[in-house]
């Protein structure tokens, strides 16, 4: 059973000025004000929030640290989409250090070129698969993964959760259940702005799941309904394990359809166990009289 998501009170006193500058452009916004001196500021912030993620891929951790703690300390409104992208990022950048030579979907390697000049500047050099190789091996990319997931918990911006969970959804079926995964950490510290997206993956896991490419030539009717089962169960279980984590009642009913025979098809013992976990949870929330609604 994963414990209560703990807050170290240096991060609560950031997430509360991240908050408070947040309410700051929306009053500005709303009585129409927007000068100069702010434009020249957003920019500035953005120029900020570049050099930062760039740090991100240190391989020392104290100018990670320094890089995580400028972003967190010097969030502002283009912060989040910088994250947000570097995530999307990610893959492109990875698949290019494993296999160079292999043409990108629009036969060209241009994109990969912009996202090296844009992440690592001249460090990659002439031979791009062996500076890939050094500047982000499979155990930077994770971290920086984790990072990320870090951040955009800790900032607690809503833009954040259509992408993870997304990341969420199509992470491996081999993948443990036990694992809460970093971008269900972040998740559960979004909060229950993330509630309603939550809910829609579970209600629509089979659709999306059913849609999927699978790596297999005609496969047989059997064996695709079986990895199809395979896929549900898993986003619902991870989704129900987040929604366990905030304590959200509206997710109550969601869950408790989940349990009927009819939904059964496309569950398994493993996932039965989380959501009947899950529910617990929620209902230790309400009879403790801590509703988050």
């Amino acid at each position: 059973m994963v414990g209560c998501l703990s807050i170290n009170p240096a991060h609560h006193a950031v997430r509360q000025t991240v908050h408070l500058r947040r309410i700051g452009a929306i009053l500005l916004i709303g009585i129409g004000v927007v000068c100069p001196e702010h434009q020249a500021q957003t920019v500035a912030e953005g120029d900020e929030a570049a050099g930062a993620i760039r740090g991100l891929f240190s391989s020392v951790h104290a100018e990670r640290e320094a890089a995580k703690e400028r972003l967190l300390l010097g969030v502002g409104t283009p912060t989040v989409p910088q994250l947000l992208q570097l995530l999307r990022d990610l893959p492109v950048l990875e698949d290019a250090r494993d296999d160079f030579d292999r043409p990108s979907p629009d036969g060209s390697t241009e994109n990969v070129e912009k996202l090296i000049k844009k992440y690592f500047g001249r460090r990659v050099g002439v031979q791009v698969k062996l500076g890939l190789s050094t500047v982000l091996s499979a155990e930077i990319a994770w971290r920086l993964r984790e990072d990320i997931f870090d951040l955009l918990g800790l900032i607690g911006d809503e833009q954040a959760v259509p992408l993870l969970i997304q990341i969420m959804e199509n992470r491996e079926t081999y993948t443990r259940l036990a694992n809460f995964s970093g971008e269900m950490r972040a998740l559960a510290r979004v909060g229950s702005p993330a509630v309603p997206r939550l809910i829609e993956a579970i209600e629509t896991a089979e659709d999306r799941a059913s849609s999927l490419p699978y790596v297999m030539s005609e496969p047989e009717e059997e064996l695709r309904r079986g990895l199809v089962a395979e896929r549900v169960a898993q986003v619902r279980a991870r989704a129900a394990r987040v929604l366990g984590e905030i304590g959200d009642l509206r997710a109550l009913p969601v869950l408790e359809r989940l349990l009927q025979p009819e939904a059964r098809s496309h569950s398994t013992g493993a996932e039965r166990d989380y959501v009947v976990e899950a529910i617990q949870r929620l209902l230790a929330h309400k009879n403790s009289g801590i509703v988050r609604n």
